[in-house]
């Protein structure tokens, strides 16, 4: 879409690079920098069509994506998934990055939003069903590269990452020794978010008796009973220190006899309240999926 000479044009290339393709015309009647609706009909010397071109709003990018999947894409690619965070680097529509690896998440030339390693030209591992989308869809329009052709998956969901109101931790294993610790600490229960921020995120608190879950200076998300102390890594913590949010299915390390022990038995849910998600006008309930709680942003985070 572009201005050559009295017209707005719609074509594949610029008359002035190449004089092949189809161009349509805009009736000088409708001024793109002034109208807030231009609704008329477009003609070239082959065809007409009725075209309606309508301003959008100023495009609000979020500090992270939120990228799930529960179908055979997770399956596949299970490394991919997780938080995006945006970085300084842009081609015209902002890129993200993984927080724990190297995909990125980015408009390709192509005009799919696409998950990719590299931001080189070829094809990616993910990529959404429709083209020249201003914002990657949230709505499961995505499909994975199966290593034969692109398979739909619409469990595959991309939001801007939301708090939720509250986490809820228990303990799955069979390990007595850490059936003990968190029944002499009452480490299970239910973690109700707090209105103010520690270290620039959110933080949770159980009470009787009272256990923090938050982040602290060294990045990592724990389960403590002290909010502050750089080298304090409390009762439990998850080893990646890029998160912005606690991980569901990460390993913990939890302290026993003054060292720290590896389990993947620690169970971290988000408040049952909050797993249902409304996405494209549906419903879809799960142990994975959340009403959005506080939002995060650049303001917040």
């Amino acid at each position: 879409l572009f201005h050559d000479k009295n017209h707005w044009t719609i074509g594949t290339q610029k008359p002035s690079e190449s004089e092949d393709g189809q161009t349509l015309f805009l009736d000088k009647d409708c001024n793109l920098k002034t109208s807030q609706i231009c609704s008329v009909n477009w003609t070239s010397e082959e065809k007409s069509a009725s075209i309606t071109v309508t301003p959008i709003a100023v495009l609000d990018y979020p500090e992270y994506f939120e990228v799930r999947a529960e179908g055979n894409a997770s399956k596949k690619l299970p490394t991919l998934f997780g938080y995006y965070k945006k970085t300084k680097d842009s081609t015209n529509f902002p890129i993200y990055r993984k927080t724990d690896n190297k995909f990125h998440l980015y408009l390709h030339t192509n005009g799919h939003w696409t998950f990719k390693i590299s931001l080189e030209e070829g094809q990616g591992l993910i990529k959404s069903q429709q083209q020249a989308l201003p914002k990657p869809p949230s709505n499961g329009f995505w499909q994975f590269w199966n290593d034969a052709s692109w398979e739909n998956d619409s469990s595959i969901s991309v939001n801007p990452l939301e708090y939720p109101t509250s986490y809820h931790i228990s303990y799955s294993g069979e390990d007595q020794k850490i059936i003990d610790l968190f029944e002499n600490e009452n480490l299970a229960g239910t973690y109700e978010q707090q209105e103010k921020l520690h270290n620039k995120f959110p933080y949770y608190i159980k009470e009787d008796p009272t256990l923090y879950l938050f982040k602290n200076e060294a990045g990592h998300w724990l389960v403590s009973s002290y909010l502050t102390g750089e080298d304090n890594l409390g009762h439990m913590y998850q080893t990646k220190t890029t998160e912005p949010a606690p991980k569901e299915n990460e390993e913990w390390n939890v302290k026993m006899d003054n060292t720290y022990l590896s389990t993947s038995g620690v169970v971290l849910t988000k408040d049952k309240e909050n797993q249902i998600i409304k996405r494209a006008g549906f419903y879809f309930p799960g142990q994975t999926n959340y009403k959005p709680g506080k939002k995060a942003s650049p303001d917040n985070l």
